[in-house]
């Protein structure tokens, strides 16, 4: 094989191994876009909660009656993913403690062209001392803050 076609095929070789390793890393990272973007979908599916963290998201769509909440993903315009980041027992001094911190997270997004299309994220800690606590689970501040920020974006 002469030197020339030597060359020639590393470089045809190097150009499409680059190429490829760019398409690869950006088809993997996250595609972000607008809330207002969900304007005129109306269908949301519900994914990652827990069963009781579920019921407690859908009182809260039911509530606003501003979405309809499906229990198939190929009949709904978006998706709301719900999870728990972390769970942390507090330190209770001499005495041992039954005090936790649950760190949770929800992200909504729509396809489009096959990508993940990502409108809203929001992170949310609920703080329970011997049980108690003097809030809503996170499962509920999380799709009230969604609610919230989706009619903020369609007045503006």
């Amino acid at each position: 094989m002469s030197d020339n076609i030597k060359i020639l095929f590393l470089f045809v070789l190097l150009v499409s191994t680059a190429g490829f390793s760019l398409a690869q890393t950006t088809q993997e990272k996250p595609v972000f876009g607008e809330i207002s973007a969900l304007r005129g979908m109306k269908k949301v599916y519900v994914e990652g909660a827990t069963s009781d963290e579920r019921k407690l998201i859908l009182g809260q769509f039911k509530k606003d009656k501003t979405f309809t909440v499906v229990g198939d993903p190929s009949e709904a315009d978006f998706f709301m993913t719900f999870g728990e980041l972390t769970r942390m027992a507090v330190a209770g001094g001499l005495r041992p403690s039954t005090a936790y911190q649950e760190r949770d997270e929800a992200e909504v997004y729509y396809l489009k062209d096959g990508k993940r299309i990502i409108v809203w994220q929001d992170t949310e800690t609920l703080d329970v001392s011997n049980g108690f606590t003097f809030s809503f689970p996170n499962s509920v501040n999380l799709t009230r803050n969604f609610l919230k920020a989706y009619k903020k974006a369609l007045k503006n």
